[in-house]
C-alpha cells in the first residue's frame, strides 16, 4: 500500500450505551417489520398467494387489514405464474372490500427473474427504481413491500436444498431490502415430509427475520408466527374462504363484453375474532396475573374447554 493511503472504511461504530433505542416499525401492526425479510409458508394450494394480495393491496391503499394499522406506500409484486391469475385474484379483493384499486400503488410484474443470480437481481431493481420514481411523483410513496411469488420460482432451477445456493437468493433479496428499507416477503413451500416447517436448506429459515405458516382447514385457514426475530410474536389468526363474483373479458365475440366468473378473498370471520378476544383475555390472566385455568374460568366466565 502507498504510503499515505487509507482502507475504503466499510463499516462505523458507536458506543452501545449512547445508541438510541427506537421503536418497532410496523408494515402491518403486529404482523410484518419495516425493513425486513419474512416468509409466509403454506403447502401448495393452501391460500398463501391470496393472503399475499390481501396484504399488499391493504398497504398499497392504507386500508386496515383486519383491524390493524398498516402504513400505505408502494408494493410491487414479482410472481412466476405471471400477471393475469394475479390480476383475477386482486378484482375478487376489489369487490370483497368494495374498494378500488385503480390509483393505488400495487405494481405487478409481468414475471419473477431469478433472484439468486446477482445480474438478474440488478437488473429487477432498476426496474423498481425507474417505477418507483414515476409512483413518487403521481402518489409521494416509496417502496414499502416487495413479494415474491414463490420461493422456488425465484430460484429458477438453481437448488434449494443447497445452502450456497439458498445464500445466493437471500443475497438477492436482502439487495432489494437495502435499497429501500422495505420488506420482502417470499411466499414458499412446506416440505414434502412434514407439513410444519418450509422446504429445503435450513439456511432459508435461519435468514429470515420473520416466518409466518398457514395451514388450511375444512372450514378456517390458521394464520400463525414460527419466527419472530426482535418482537412479541403475534396470536395465531383464523381466516376463512369467500366466495366473490368478478367479470371479465368474454373471449367469445359474439357474446357479451364481460362475463361472470367466481374467484375468491380471504376473510376474517366475526367468529375468529370473537375466539381471538377471548384467547387474548386468557392469556393475559394466566401471564400477566399468573391465575390457574379452574381461577381464569371463574372470574372471565369462558369455558376451561
Amino acid at each position: 500500500m502507498t504510503q499515505g493511503a487509507t482502507t475504503p472504511r466499510l463499516v462505523n461504530f458507536a458506543q452501545a450505551g449512547k445508541l438510541q433505542l427506537k421503536p418497532t416499525e410496523w408494515l402491518l401492526k403486529g404482523w410484518l417489520v419495516r425493513d425486513t425479510l419474512a416468509a409466509l409458508v403454506a403447502p401448495s394450494g393452501a391460500g398463501k398467494s391470496f393472503l399475499a394480495v390481501d396484504w399488499a393491496c391493504c398497504i398499497a391503499t392504507g386500508k386496515p387489514w383486519g383491524g390493524r394499522d398498516v402504513d400505505q406506500g408502494a408494493v410491487f409484486y414479482l410472481a412466476g405464474e405471471g400477471r393475469n391469475g394475479l390480476r383475477k385474484r386482486v378484482a375478487a379483493w376489489e369487490a370483497h372490500h368494495k374498494e378500488s384499486l385503480g390509483n393505488a400503488p400495487l405494481m405487478l410484474a409481468d414475471g419473477l427473474p431469478p433472484l439468486a443470480d446477482l445480474v438478474s437481481t440488478a437488473a429487477v431493481i432498476e426496474a423498481i427504481r425507474d417505477t418507483a420514481e414515476d409512483l413518487f411523483y403521481q402518489t409521494g410513496s416509496d417502496p414499502k413491500l416487495v413479494v415474491i411469488d414463490t420461493l422456488a420460482r425465484a430460484m429458477a432451477g438453481a437448488d434449494e436444498n443447497s445452502s450456497k445456493d439458498m445464500g445466493a437468493l437471500i443475497g438477492g433479496m436482502d439487495w432489494i431490502r437495502q435499497e429501500w428499507g422495505c420488506t420482502v416477503l417470499i411466499l414458499h413451500h412446506t416440505g414434502h415430509a412434514t407439513a410444519d416447517r418450509a422446504r429445503g436448506s435450513s439456511a432459508f429459515y435461519a435468514a429470515l427475520d420473520s416466518e409466518f405458516m398457514l395451514a388450511p382447514g375444512d372450514t378456517l385457514l390458521t394464520l400463525r408466527a414460527t419466527k419472530c426475530k426482535d418482537w412479541k410474536p403475534p396470536l395465531p389468526l383464523a381466516l376463512q374462504w369467500a366466495e366473490v363474483e368478478i367479470e371479465v373479458p368474454n373471449d367469445d365475440p359474439d357474446g357479451p363484453r364481460l362475463v361472470p366468473e367466481t374467484s375468491r378473498a380471504l376473510a376474517d370471520p366475526a367468529g375468529a375474532k370473537v375466539e381471538r378476544s377471548r384467547l387474548e383475555t386468557v392469556l393475559y390472566y394466566a401471564d400477566e396475573l399468573g391465575m390457574t385455568e379452574r381461577q381464569i374460568a371463574l372470574e372471565t366466565r369462558i369455558p376451561k374447554t
